[in-house]
């Protein structure tokens, strides 16, 4: 997206929360894209706790903001503390027992018990924190931080600066990069660093597991 396309509601000076500034607007657009990348980020995971009342459908996008794509739905309602998930065409034709769907932003659940809870973990789009915890869209304040890892701060800068480029008109700047397997390509600064990040995201298992893995 241009920058430009945001001329009424962009500003250049900051005017507090109720309007995110120019740079915060940025930001949010490479977020998004980071949340929106092909590889889902171990950090970006968060859990939601759903109360069940019984109902044979919930809607997600609704109760849970910032969903990009859920995890792996458990909860002591269901057999073996974990409900078997079916595909929408099969869950249409699964006669018994408790299963999930999940159609576009959907929860859908067959045979739903009526109390309890079910735990979403799911990952995030919202990649800003502020000062007491709470995910949110923007940075708002001087005390809201990014929740990337410090070590790959760099690529949120550089897809911000992504977004200035576009905004003076200046062609895109790319530079060629060694990939992990050898290749050398021309990429943005940006779209190296998020690949980059992608592949230093280990699972918590192969980290603790093999030596060969950053500590």
């Amino acid at each position: 997206m241009n920058p430009e396309s945001f001329a009424k509601y962009v500003n250049n000076n900051d005017t507090g929360t109720s309007t995110p500034s120019e740079l915060a607007m940025y930001a949010r657009m490479t977020n998004y894209q980071i949340a929106g990348y092909a590889h889902k980020f171990a950090w970006s995971v968060r859990e939601y706790s759903l109360t069940l009342t019984g109902a044979s459908s919930y809607d997600l996008l609704t109760l849970i903001p910032d969903l990009s794509t859920i995890y792996r739905p458990y909860g002591t309602a269901f057999g073996g503390n974990e409900p078997a998930y079916r595909q929408p065409y099969e869950f249409n034709v699964e006669s018994g027992g408790q299963i999930i769907t999940i159609v576009g932003k959907t929860l859908k659940i067959k045979n739903a018990p009526g109390t309890g809870t079910l735990t979403i973990p799911y990952y995030s789009n919202y990649l800003v924190a502020n000062s007491s915890g709470t995910r949110q869209k923007d940075f708002l304040a001087e005390t809201d931080v990014s929740v990337i890892p410090d070590t790959h701060i760099p690529m949120l800068v550089e897809g911000i600066q992504e977004y200035i480029d576009r905004r003076e008109h200046r062609p895109s700047f790319q530079r060629q990069y060694a990939l992990y397997d050898g290749r050398i390509v021309n990429v943005t600064p940006f779209f190296y660093l998020l690949q980059q990040a992608a592949i230093d995201d280990n699972p918590m298992q192969i980290v603790l597991t093999d030596w060969r893995s950053p500590a």
